[in-house]
């Protein structure tokens, strides 16, 4: 039996932001994406990414993007939710010491920028919940 997953709106005056990075086949090339939406679902802002790199590098990379935009675009006002598909990207940013060396870098990045973001929260959604 498949378990079902839904979207669930943020709180009242936080915004969501869903992160997704792919790989195709055994390339080297990926895409990163996100969509924003408010707390009452609506979309706010999207985007997309093609980079190289390998299925792990895609999620960490969707999160900086996200983190990047929090700072640059928005001047840090929202209250954000990131969302992820990976555990192990969500774990990593919790965690940085349990990232593996290869995205290492990025992980210490993204704790750089982290410290920068006024209220944010990360957190974890199975890919089913992308459907």
């Amino acid at each position: 039996m498949e378990k079902t997953v839904s979207w669930k709106r943020p709180s009242k005056s936080w915004f969501k932001f869903k992160t997704d990075g792919a790989t195709r086949d055994c390339s080297r090339n990926f895409g990163i994406e996100g969509v924003l939406r408010n707390d009452e679902g609506s979309l706010n802002c999207c985007f997309p990414r093609r980079l190289d790199g390998d299925a792990n590098l895609a999620k960490v990379l969707a999160i900086r993007e996200v983190m990047t935009m929090q700072l640059f675009l928005w001047a840090n006002l929202l209250n954000l939710i990131i969302e992820s598909d990976s555990s192990n990207a969500v774990t990593w940013m919790n965690k940085s010491k349990a990232a593996p060396w290869k995205p290492r870098h990025l992980i210490f990045q993204n704790i750089v920028l982290k410290g920068k973001v006024a209220d944010w929260q990360i957190q974890y959604t199975p890919r089913i919940g992308n459907r």
